[in-house]
């Protein structure tokens, strides 16, 4: 039972962190510059279906403030 948890965290934390890396990724590539304060809020980010959202708000952004907007978080 602690092996499962043990794999089941270890996954949930990957897909955090793959959406975390493809958030930044969709901003630079876009030229959104995300200051220090917004890499730190991605960063602490835990919960899979905000990071979904701001990534697919970033998508289709042309500022930080598209990507958040309406963001509870």
């Amino acid at each position: 039972e602690g092996k499962l948890e043990g794999k089941l965290e270890g996954k949930l934390e990957g897909k955090l962190e793959g959406l975390r890396e493809t958030l930044v990724n969709l901003l630079t590539d876009a030229g959104i510059a995300a200051d220090p304060a917004t890499i730190a809020r991605v960063e602490r980010e835990a919960d899979v279906g905000r990071l979904s959202r701001w990534v697919r708000s970033a998508a289709r952004a042309t500022t930080l403030s598209d990507v958040f907007a309406g963001s509870d978080g």
